[in-house]
Formats: C-alpha cells, sequence, structure tokens
C-alpha cells in the first residue's frame, strides 16, 4: 500500500476513534492524548498526496492542517483549564480554539472536494462541512459559560466521524495516479 494511503488511512481512522472517545467525557482525556496523532498523520498523508497526484493544494492543505492542529493543540493545552490547577475557560478562549480548528477544517474539506475525483467515497467526507457549520455558529452564539458548548460539539461530532469514516475508506480505496 502507497505511503499516503496508509499515513492517511490511519490517521483518519484514528480521527474517528478521537470522534468517538469526545461523546463520553471519561474517555475525553484518551482524545486529547490521542488527537495529535491525527494531525500528524492525516497532515503528511496529504503531504504524500500531493506528490503521488501532483497537486501542490494537497501539499498547502498538509501545512494548514499540521501548522493549525499543532496551534490548536498547543493553545488548548495552555488555556483549557486543569482541575486544581487553573482557572475556568472563558468562552472567548474556547472561541479562539474553535476558529482555529474551523480553519484547518475548511482546508481539508477542500481537499475531500479535490480527491473525490479519484474515489466517490470522498464525497461522504463532505459530511465534514455540517460539523464545521454547527461549530461555526458556536462562534456567532452569546454564551454565559463553556458548558454551553457541549451541545454544539454533541451535535457536531457524529458528522465529524462519518467524514473521518469516509475519508479513511476513501485513501483504503485509492488507486495510484496514472
Amino acid at each position: 500500500m502507497a505511503l499516503y494511503r496508509t499515513t492517511a488511512m490511519i490517521g483518519y481512522s484514528i480521527s474517528a476513534i478521537v470522534g468517538l472517545l469526545w461523546l463520553s467525557v471519561l474517555w475525553l482525556p484518551l482524545a486529547v492524548i490521542l488527537y495529535p496523532l491525527t494531525i500528524i498523520f492525516r497532515g503528511i498523508g496529504w503531504a504524500f498526496a500531493a506528490k503521488e497526484f501532483n497537486r501542490k493544494a494537497f501539499f498547502a492543505i498538509s501545512i494548514v492542517i499540521l501548522l493549525g492542529g499543532l496551534l490548536l493543540y498547543t493553545l488548548g493545552l495552555n488555556i483549557i483549564p486543569i482541575p486544581g490547577v487553573s482557572q475556568d475557560l472563558d468562552p472567548p478562549k474556547l472561541k479562539l480554539l474553535a476558529g482555529i480548528w474551523i480553519v484547518y477544517s475548511l482546508a481539508e474539506f477542500v481537499s475531500y472536494i479535490l480527491m473525490r475525483r479519484h474515489s466517490k467515497i470522498f464525497l461522504g467526507a463532505l459530511t465534514s462541512i455540517i460539523g464545521i457549520g454547527i461549530i461555526a455558529f458556536f462562534l456567532q452564539a452569546s454564551i454565559a459559560d463553556t458548558k454551553d458548548f457541549i451541545p454544539f460539539v454533541l451535535y457536531a461530532v457524529p458528522f465529524l466521524i462519518l467524514s473521518a469514516i469516509c475519508a479513511a475508506i476513501g485513501f483504503a480505496k485509492l488507486k495510484p495516479s496514472e
């Protein structure tokens, strides 16, 4: 199996697992631990796909995913409260994190549009736009407490899980480019 297929397939499979973990507060710490792996594998997968398909856009998207994911993770670890150590996460900080996530998720959405001509399964990955839209709606919503963000996540995550599964299958079924 080509390196881009394997790398991206692993990244999107882990991403689907992370999505499932997000649905349970009990397993949320494991989601936080696995999240950087999804970013690394997905970003590298798109970089390798850029070479395989001779598409500079895939390389640019890989950079956006890697830098956006790294920024999100680094900022998130620094501003998300740790019980007994740091203060509550206020809504503006949460909205900043959501905004960063939306930017790299939109780049990834574009990659699915570009990849759909190589595998129709990527059409299913386009469901991510629904999850992105739900989180984008949160950005303009007036919330008083970060707990008000939870419903947005719970509504968005199933679409993101479906998208990740479709992307993983899409990469698994890709044929080498001519």
